[in-house]
């Protein structure tokens, strides 16, 4: 084994000072000018350090705790700004993704959302004509797309550990913030509501062809209104009695005046808006893909889609404080942690489509997964 010459009390005292700025081994071999040449150098270079860091500190256990400078670490700069970004829990397991993404549809009028692909490790898509799945396959992404979604993620909203207990209220403070930000204007809050609270439909569901009956049970709900008529509505709902209109005028005016009361009343309008069912149904609890899905499992949904009210995109990227079931918006009833949303002007839509593609594969990617959620609120970098 190849030596290293014996340390001096100046060198002893540098890795000292470098080990507490938490550089490993190899950062600080190169930092003292030694050449890593082969692995026998390297345990060499680690045997010393060792002796030295055992010297240093009172008793083997102490030294233990601090140690970073075992033969098979190997922790470059790039891990040790990781390990800096994400904090000390690295011993928290990380439970495994299942990834959907749903693409907007248009028929006339009507829109919804339709799952086009799907990750467990692997990615599935929907084929040609929708009527079955790929097999499983190893995704293959554009650098170009990856270049694209990190500037979505620089550009748009990023909401770490976001109290989220319905779709509706996620929904709203996702708009919020977007306005907050300069990145919508307040006229738009609710197109983009209402388009994000559309009906999910699944690959064992069926397409949005719809019968007489269901169209008039459709033109009567809230939900299939544009946000202009459901806008209208609530504010006819508050006149429809005579009676007791003043009593209603005076609550209205008393609920306005106290803080807050404008994000209940976005609140109230967004569940007014929503088409998504708030609990899983019979389909989703009954879904064979379920046997392959881990049962600690947590869910990512990005969803993809082109509008016409929107000449940017507007992009969001949001992980829940605790993975939380949305109801319909998922194929199988998995409690959601992360949500990617990409709307934007049309045109794009192959763009958007790859983008979508980019985020769904890095979730399922162990690293990336481990990373974004675990990393600190303020400490998001590209």
């Amino acid at each position: 084994m190849a030596k290293t010459k014996e340390l001096s009390k100046d060198v002893r005292d540098k890795i000292v000072d470098l080990h507490k700025a938490g550089m490993g081994y190899k950062t600080i071999a190169k930092q003292l000018g030694w050449h890593m040449i082969g692995r026998e150098v390297e345990v060499g270079v680690t045997t010393d350090m060792r002796k030295m860091m055992k010297e240093h500190y009172e008793d083997e256990e102490e030294m233990e705790q601090h140690d970073i400078f075992h033969p098979d670490s190997t922790v470059s700069p790039a891990a040790e700004r990781l390990r800096y970004i994400l904090g000390e829990d690295d011993d928290l397991p990380t439970p495994t993704l299942f990834t959907e993404m749903d693409t907007l549809q248009h028929d006339g009028d009507d829109m919804e959302w339709k799952e086009s692909a799907r990750w467990v490790k692997f990615e599935e898509k929907v084929e040609e004509g929708g009527e079955r799945w790929s097999k499983p396959h190893v995704s293959t992404l554009t650098l170009h797309s990856l270049f694209e979604l990190r500037t979505c993620i620089q550009t748009g909203s990023v909401l770490l550990d976001l109290e989220g207990y319905s779709l509706p209220q996620i929904v709203d403070d996702i708009v919020d913030r977007q306005v907050a930000d300069g990145l919508i204007g307040p006229e738009l809050r609710e197109k983009v509501s209402f388009v994000l609270l559309r009906k999910h439909r699944h690959q064992h569901k069926k397409p949005m062809h719809r019968s007489l009956a269901d169209m008039g049970k459709s033109n009567n709900s809230p939900a299939s209104r544009s946000p202009q008529s459901v806008h209208n509505a609530s504010h006819t709902n508050f006149s429809r009695s005579p009676s007791s209109a003043s009593g209603l005028h005076r609550s209205t005016e008393d609920l306005r005046a106290k803080s807050g009361s404008l994000a209940r009343l976005h609140h109230a309008q967004s569940r007014s808006m929503n088409d998504i069912s708030d609990t899983p149904s019979t389909d989703q609890l009954k879904n064979k893909f379920m046997k392959k899905i881990p049962r600690d499992a947590e869910a990512s949904n990005v969803l993809i889609g082109e509008v016409d009210f929107l000449d940017k995109p507007f992009v969001a990227f949001v992980r829940l404080a605790q993975a939380t079931t949305l109801g319909g918006l998922t194929e199988v009833p998995v409690p959601t942690r992360f949500l990617f949303v990409l709307l934007g002007p049309h045109g794009k839509g192959k763009s958007y489509n790859e983008i979508g593609r980019a985020i769904a594969t890095l979730m399922v990617d162990d690293l990336f997964s481990d990373v974004a959620g675990r990393i600190k609120p303020g400490t998001v970098t590209t």
